[in-house]
């Protein structure tokens, strides 16, 4: 093949003196063009052509003039990262009937065939799935979530009130309210509130009676059913098909079990079972889930065989103290202000309840003797 036969066949070749030159002279000038590869004029693009400035009559104005020509404004314009978060508009299904007198935050949610009453308050982000209905004088904490037939601020269960009296129902931020919940609003007699705190999980098919107090991080799992003016404290954990009669006080971070029915006050950290329910142990799996201290968590354990007479075990030494015959007597002997958790059951224990009913302490069974683990 010739050399020629590999030559470029681009314009730039053709039209160059090697292009038009005779067949032999063309070889030559070829052979002696590769062998002086310094003699090829450079492809590269002159550095005057990349950094050329521009000249005194194409350059741009200055940035102050500049700004001033696209806006009156000399403020930077924000990019996308730096802009705030701002919630979109209300959405509302077609078939949702929503009373105008509503407050609607911004980013509510509203699904299919939900009511929404007028003196309803939803704060932003709320969303409310198919077949909601949101009654009474009811407020929702920003970020809650209410699923598919659930009814939450109906009037009270209660022959004494009247659809004069105001009924009232709060619910924290973040909570999540399963299908067919029921949250009843408050009566005139006890207080015309009912409560529910930040992040609770209100699974489906469960009732919460009027005026009852629910603190933060409740759980009340499928089928409970918490009657009138019942106060739950902070992380208490209700199980399946339980019932609380009306007017019990559940200390922060107790435990009843599934099926159970309780009609005493529970402990705070207790774990009762049954029906009716008796205290069994400690709460330990959700007291360690609350990352308390190993020493925190034996201290606890030797308060409470300590106050329910129950016997030593090789695990915990037994306290020194006197065994009085009264619980309370004995309450009263614990005074341990370096374990915060052992004062939270002493205290419940002489009479810092939330409420004034004087009901009794659930109790262990004498002849029992609770486990270590739960």
């Amino acid at each position: 093949m010739s050399p020629l036969a590999s030559a470029p066949s681009c314009p730039a070749f053709l039209s160059s003196p090697l292009a038009t030159a005779q067949p032999l002279l063309r070889v030559r000038l070829l052979r002696s063009l590769l062998d002086q590869p310094a003699s090829l004029p450079s492809l590269r693009p002159t550095s005057s052509f990349v950094h050329a400035r521009p000249t005194s009559a194409s350059r741009l104005p200055p940035p102050a003039a500049a700004s001033r020509s696209f806006s009156s404004s000399d403020q930077p314009v924000q990019s996308e990262e730096a802009r705030p978060h701002v919630p979109a508009a209300p959405e509302i299904h077609p078939t949702a009937v929503v009373d105008p007198a509503a407050t609607l935050g911004r980013g509510v949610r509203i699904g299919p065939f939900s009511v929404v009453g007028p003196h309803a308050s939803l704060g932003e982000d709320v969303c409310l799935h198919s077949h909601v209905v949101i009654a009474g004088h009811t407020s929702i904490g920003e970020g809650t979530t209410v699923y598919s037939h659930a009814t939450v601020g109906a009037a009270p269960q209660d022959r004494k009130h009247a659809a004069t009296h105001r009924s009232e129902l709060r619910i924290g931020r973040h909570c999540r309210l399963f299908e067919y919940a029921h949250v009843s609003g408050g009566t005139q007699g006890g207080g015309g509130v009912t409560s529910i705190g930040d992040e609770c999980l209100v699974m489906s098919h469960t009732h919460v009676g009027h005026d009852c107090s629910l603190g933060a991080r409740v759980v009340l799992a499928s089928g409970s059913a918490l009657a009138g003016h019942v106060v739950v404290g902070d992380a208490a954990t209700i199980s399946g098909h339980s019932c609380v009669h009306q007017r019990v006080a559940i200390g922060r971070g107790a435990f009843l079990a599934g099926a159970s029915v309780l009609v005493d006050d529970l402990i705070p950290f207790g774990l009762a079972i049954g029906n009716r329910a008796q205290l069994h142990s400690l709460n330990l799996r959700g007291i360690r889930r609350s990352a308390v201290s190993a020493t925190e968590q034996r201290a606890m354990l030797r308060a409470f065989r300590f106050l329910f007479q129950l016997p030593p075990d090789h695990f915990y030494k037994p306290l020194q103290l006197p065994n009085l015959s009264s619980l309370q007597e004995r309450a009263k002997q614990l005074h341990m202000p370096q374990h915060p958790h052992v004062m939270a059951m002493v205290d419940f224990i002489l009479g810092s309840r939330p409420h004034t009913s004087n009901r009794a302490l659930c109790q262990p069974r004498l002849s029992s003797s609770p486990s270590h683990s739960s």
